[in-house]
């Protein structure tokens, strides 16, 4: 899998229509901030992140590629993240219709921070949000961010 990035787009060549995810990374003195849209793909939903065969349960691909990339691109940010603060995940779900569930979403994303960041999900604080886009705009919008305490002397 091929990830080009820093600041701008990124884009992962092996899938589909070469669908692409901007990032845009803005930093203040004591927080650092990562916005990542990406395109809209049902497998992000936790109803599909497990596949069945009769003796098996296992992740499927698709959802594990989708993990995987989000990871990737969160790592090649080389933001500092500190792993024993708070971090903020805010989840912006543009659908285009009312046919699936926003907060399907939240598991298979904070898989995918936890592995880009090195911070565990007992840190984390997620909001969920959604709206209506028009047809063939469906995306959603991952922001994380995280205030760190300057460091004393």
């Amino acid at each position: 899998m091929v990830l080009v990035s820093l600041m701008g787009e990124a884009s992962y060549k092996e899938m589909p229509n070469r669908k692409t995810m901007k990032v845009v990374i803005s930093q203040t003195i004591n927080k650092y901030k990562l916005a990542i849209t990406m395109p809209y793909d049902p497998n992000w939903s936790k109803n599909r992140m497990w596949c069945h065969t009769k003796k098996t349960v296992y992740k499927n691909p698709k959802a594990k590629q989708l993990c995987n990339t989000l990871a990737q691109l969160i790592q090649l940010q080389k933001i500092p993240w500190n792993p024993k603060h708070k971090l903020h995940i805010d989840i912006l779900v543009c659908r285009e219709s009312m046919r699936s569930d926003p907060q399907n979403c939240i598991d298979l994303i904070c898989d995918a921070v936890e592995l880009g960041t090195g911070v565990k999900d007992s840190w984390y604080s997620v909001s969920c949000d959604w709206t209506i886009a028009q047809k063939g705009h469906a995306a959603i919008l991952v922001t994380i961010w995280q205030e760190c305490p300057p460091h004393n002397s």
